[in-house]
């Protein structure tokens, strides 16, 4: 079974409180959607899902604006979620 099934596994077995409209799941965590705002959060209870987000907040960061990458909007650290 792939990572992303058993990411989905995890995530079907705990409670977790939807912020938006799921839209997908990958190696990283969960994508939702609130308007026009997608929301990226990791797996829970899973520290290599938070890391993988973490780094993906600080190369939005670093990158800063630009045409061809989706606008990054904030990363929260106390409540893990990447609003991009």
């Amino acid at each position: 079974m792939s990572t992303s099934h058993n990411n989905m596994d995890q995530v079907k077995s705990q409670s977790i409180d939807a912020i938006g409209t799921y839209i997908a799941h990958g190696a990283s965590g969960i994508v939702e959607q609130q308007g026009e705002v997608v929301f990226k959060r990791p797996y829970p209870n899973n520290n290599d899902s938070l890391q993988e987000l973490e780094i993906e907040a600080r190369i939005y960061q670093y990158l800063g604006p630009h045409p061809r990458i989706v606008p990054f909007l904030s990363w929260n650290s106390e409540q893990p979620m990447l609003r991009i």
